[in-house]
């Protein structure tokens, strides 16, 4: 079909098709039932599942395409070995599905709308429904409590929301031009912000500036650095002018204070809840079982009082979990993205990579690695200059 279809005006039926079940899926993730999704004993969850492996069949992807990912995935399944002796196995059961099967299964249904209709209308659609998403997320939050964290943002928690919204933060700027670009990035960006889910916002915020510096000349890479210490010198003075607390903006002051010098805050440190007790007693589960606690099995070797079944770092989490030599083998094909020419799916890929260096478990990480594929097997785009989306 013509790349250009679609182009303009409302998107091709297909595409919209396409994307918004891969999307479905990749929010919900997991292929076992979950009781939240049953709706009048209707199991949404499996709806969708279901509804994008039927559309699978009418795919299309490339025979050399398919058989390198086929390739890719190996490492990946190679980690299910370990599920033979954690201690809870379909926990590690759930994480690997939601890893393995539904980034193939979404990476099926986007790669088959970028063939035909290219990347960028791929970026556009998917756009749509995170707007839709961000209007749903609104609605529902104006109902039931807009600024309580404990309150879902329509489907997602607060960082899984957060994570999405990077995503149509970095897409919008290559889909659209003059004000509506503003309009959206802004919208998506304040989105973030609204969850205040300290890994979206700085890997979002990361992901902005490498987009700027990896894509312009020496006069963009200038300003980015003005731009950078500006942002942060203004942070450092609020944060010490007006001794901001927790108190005063929740958890967003963690990053003020954080930007400011205060390494002491007792969400970052306090025992056995803080991320950097969580990764020590990590690093102690991967010298203590160098082949693996087996995957789903970190929470049963951590016990921690944090209410968490993972140590909030993907790799962390493969290592403890799958050993250390399966573990390494497991980064090797989401860590692939690294070594290929950047198109905008790169810088996608990067953000959500940042995030599961500090939230999110192995099954989170099925996002990040459907942006990958996405970097890996699509081409630098030749319809746009991604310069001109750093500006």
């Amino acid at each position: 079909m013509n790349p250009s279809a679609g182009a303009r005006g409302l998107p091709a039926l297909d595409a919209m098709l396409f994307t918004g079940a891969g999307l479905a899926l990749l929010f919900i993730g997991s292929w076992v039932p979950n009781e939240r999704l049953n709706i009048n004993g209707v199991p949404l969850d499996s709806v969708v599942v279901a509804a994008t492996v039927l559309l699978t069949t009418l795919s299309s992807i490339r025979p050399d395409v398919l058989r390198m990912l086929m390739v890719l995935q190996i490492p990946l399944l190679l980690l299910g070995i370990t599920i033979a002796w954690s201690p809870l196995p379909d926990v590690g059961f759930d994480n690997l599905t939601s890893l393995v099967l539904t980034s193939f299964t979404v990476f099926l249904l986007f790669n088959t709308v970028t063939e035909r209709y290219g990347d960028k209308e791929l970026a556009r659609v998917l756009v749509i429904f995170l707007a839709l998403d961000l209007l749903a997320a609104i609605a529902y939050k104006a109902l039931f409590g807009f600024f309580d964290r404990q309150v879902l943002f329509f489907l997602n928690g607060p960082i899984v929301f957060g994570r999405v919204m990077s995503i149509g933060l970095i897409l919008s700027l290559y889909v659209y031009r003059g004000p509506v670009r503003i309009i959206a990035a802004i919208a998506f960006y304040a989105a973030i912000l609204w969850t205040e889910s300290k890994g979206p916002i700085l890997a979002a915020t990361l992901a902005l500036l490498a987009l700027a510096w990896l894509s312009s000349g020496r006069r963009g890479k200038l300003i980015v650095l003005f731009i950078c210490f500006a942002v942060v010198m203004t942070v450092v003075a609020i944060a010490q002018y007006y001794q901001i607390s927790t108190r005063d903006i929740g958890r967003l002051a963690v990053l003020l204070n954080v930007l400011s010098g205060d390494t002491t805050l007792p969400m970052l440190i306090a025992e056995d809840t803080g991320r950097t007790n969580l990764w020590s007693k990590t690093v102690d589960i991967i010298f203590a079982h160098p082949f693996g606690v087996g995957l789903g099995g970190w929470a049963h070797y951590a016990r921690t009082a944090y209410a968490t079944p993972y140590p909030h770092n993907l790799f962390l989490e493969l290592w403890s979990e799958g050993g250390i030599v399966l573990g390494t083998l497991a980064c090797i094909p989401l860590l692939l993205f690294f070594a290929v020419r950047r198109n905008i799916f790169w810088f996608v890929a990067l953000c959500l990579f940042l995030a599961q260096l500090v939230s999110g478990n192995i099954g989170d990480a099925r996002q990040m690695y459907v942006f990958a594929l996405l970097a890996i097997f699509r081409p630098a785009p030749a319809d746009t200059n991604i310069s001109a989306t750093a500006s």
